[in-house]
């Protein structure tokens, strides 16, 4: 892997120093767990990190926060990370490839075809979003490596910085705690093969080492679909005294053909066929992460995390060749602790993320390279006010330094603030109230394809509030959130606006304000000791407010869903498995105006059965298990409208066993 890291940039001058030690901007910590089943809570002590950016006893503070643990990823026998996500309330997957993996993207909070540059993703705490418009590659996260899933919703720009608008999703993997081989096959529908590996190890020195890799070969169900893909992870971990260090290392490849967009005569037709049999892309993504935490006393920690990943993508758009390659180099130092009050503990977490990124690409239309760079001082601080009482504050100041060859350059700063609020009625229920500022720098693409009057996009901004309740019945879990978010200039590419290559052709523009305002309601059920159940519904209304397309729905964006799943344990060794999810009808992206016929709402159930037999275990799952057929995607206004098919009723069926 080759080595692309600015550390002139990097090198902290004593001034940022001292502001992050002694200077703390007060911020905002966020946290209510809401986990999709109650006996999870005893996995991993309550630890989350998503709330404070270190590993914490989850505490009880004013957020949405969900945490889906390994045990719950394994019993519903999901195969990727999207088939885990598409079951989970307040969330909207959108596949365009139908694989699961790439080409699929996430949705919160009413940001639609958007909201690959408004949802934050993150492995560790490295960021998976792009300086770009290419979304997030959820196929780079193998399930084996995953230990939990943890979820903010909504708002988290104080935290988080740039592009944390509508949520944030960090991906935790395994930390090797003892001995084991596991060896897993699979076959499945549309020729699918799955292959895996992993060992793992924890040395009485302090040294662990876990590596791991995984193999999928698939025809998948459209033509020109074919994938060869292989994910190959090793965590490296040594603990000496107050110092632990982990080194992550991973290789993704994934040969991928493209089936493209159909039309709809092309779709009634026939739903399997390819538009673009030529097309393809081939990505190659190598990352590295490496932490350190050293323990300054009891209640204090100093951590930094240094990582880098390198993306090359290149292939073929119809039938015209393409290019793209992007480096993402961060540094991310933090000071973490707490002080005992009277009321509990005051918990502080200070900090400086640097972000520098460089991309080159070339469609056909000449080669362009750009280059950005972000500077972010952040604290956060929550105060225990009384025994029931919490408050939490806390800012960020985020600088952007961007150029490319176009000579639009940018140096911009803003400024984002929160404050939020709880109090733990009973030892059973507690409310939270939270206000929250995010925001989106634009990307040096985005400002590099404008109208010819303007020579650069304004920063997205939003505010959000929330009011959210937790409470538990017996064997009742319930999480109910209510919000409103208030957003300034979005980005958004309008395929109708004046733009480079004249009137109508098309440009990025900064949108007039809108409002998207709705509820989520999520629980879980214990029922007996044999079944669990998870539920959820959420209803968002998105608009804009002003301007041409005042009072219009923001397109792509489902009004209600609702969803759940169900499981049996049958016996010690036997797991029955069962999930539905509904999405309402959405207007096709593009439809701005709201003048066409909308996309339709489906509802899709998936099933699996898993059995332990001492080391061996089998899994079989079907999805889409009534065969369903709808649009995961689709664009444009008739007779211009164009259709990606999500696919039918697929199986497949893995084998494992563990030393």
């Amino acid at each position: 892997m080759k080595v692309h890291f600015h550390f002139n940039a990097l090198i902290l001058k004593p001034l940022i120093l001292t502001q992050l030690v002694l200077t703390p901007l007060i911020l905002l910590p966020a946290v209510a767990h809401g986990d999709d089943n109650a006996a999870a809570h005893a996995e991993a002590d309550h630890i989350s990190v998503i709330g404070t950016r270190s590993a914490q006893s989850t505490p009880v503070l004013p957020a949405a926060i969900q945490i889906i643990y390994r045990d719950q990823i394994a019993r519903s026998g999901a195969d990727s990370l999207v088939q885990v996500l598409a079951t989970l309330g307040g969330l909207q997957i959108t596949d365009m490839i139908g694989n699961g993996g790439r080409g699929a993207s996430v949705s919160m909070r009413g940001f639609g075809e958007n909201g690959v540059n408004n949802v934050l993703l993150l492995v560790d705490g490295r960021k998976l979003n792009n300086p770009s418009l290419a979304g997030p590659d959820l196929a780079s996260i193998s399930l084996q490596n995953v230990v939990r899933i943890e979820i903010l919703h909504g708002s988290a720009g104080s935290l988080y910085g740039d592009q944390a608008s509508a949520g944030v999703i960090n991906i935790i993997t395994g930390h090797p705690d003892e001995q084991q081989v596991t060896l897993e096959a699979g076959r499945g529908s549309d020729d699918a093969e799955i292959y895996r590996a992993s060992v793992q190890q924890a040395l009485g020195n302090g040294f662990s080492y876990r590596l791991a890799g995984e193999k999928k070969l698939a025809d998948n169900y459209r033509d020109n679909n074919e994938q060869n893909y292989h994910n190959i992870f090793a965590n490296v971990g040594l603990q000496t005294g107050l110092t632990t260090l982990a080194l992550d290392l991973q290789q993704t490849r994934d040969n991928l053909r493209l089936p493209g967009s159909l039309s709809r005569d092309q779709r009634d037709d026939d739903r399997g066929q390819s538009s673009s049999p030529t097309d393809y892309g081939d990505r190659r993504t190598d990352a590295a992460r490496l932490g350190v935490e050293v323990a300054l006393n009891e209640h204090w920690r100093l951590l930094a995390d240094l990582s880098q990943r390198d993306d090359d993508t290149r292939g073929a758009l119809y039938a015209s060749p393409f290019r793209y390659q992007t480096t993402v180099a961060a540094l991310q130092p933090r000071l973490s602790g707490s002080v005992a009050t009277e009321h509990g503990e005051l918990l502080l977490t200070t900090g400086f993320d640097q972000e520098n990124a460089d991309a080159e690409y070339d469609y056909g239309y000449g080669v362009t390279a750009f280059d950005q760079q972000t500077r972010d001082l952040y604290g956060q601080l929550t105060v225990p006010l009384a025994a029931d009482w919490l408050v939490t504050a806390g800012g960020r100041h985020s600088q952007l330094i961007a150029d490319h060859n176009l000579a639009r350059d940018v140096d911009d700063t803003l400024t984002v603030v929160q404050l939020g609020i709880s109090q733990q009625l009973t030892a059973s229920h507690r409310w939270f109230l939270r206000r929250d500022e995010g925001f989106r720098w634009p990307t040096a693409d985005e400002n590099g394809f404008v109208a010819p009057t303007v020579s650069q996009l304004k920063p997205q901004q939003s505010v959000s509030l929330e009011l959210g309740l937790d409470s538990q019945f017996d064997a009742l879990t319930l999480t109910a959130v209510a919000y409103r978010l208030n957003l300034s200039d979005e980005i958004f590419y309008d395929p109708l606006a004046d733009g480079p290559f004249g009137p109508g052709t098309g440009a990025n523009i900064n949108l007039d304000d809108s409002t998207r305002q709705g509820f989520n309601v999520r629980g879980n059920v214990a029922l007996a000791s044999v079944w669990a159940l998870h539920f959820n519904y959420s209803y968002v209304d998105a608009r804009v407010d002003s301007g041409h397309f005042a009072d219009q729905r923001v397109p792509l964006v489902a009004q209600q869903q609702a969803g759940g799943g169900l499981s049996w344990s049958a016996s010690d060794s036997l797991t029955l498995y069962v999930d539905g999810q509904y999405t309402g009808e959405r207007y096709r992206a593009g439809d701005n105006d709201n003048r066409d016929n909308r996309l339709g709402g489906y509802t899709v159930f998936n099933a699996s059965a898993r059995l332990q037999l001492a080391r061996l275990h089998v899994l079989a799952r079907v999805n889409n298990l009534g065969d369903k057929q709808y649009d995961s995607f689709s664009g444009g206004v008739a007779p211009f409208d164009y259709y990606y098919p999500a696919a039918g009723r697929q199986w497949a069926v893995t084998v494992g066993m563990s030393f």
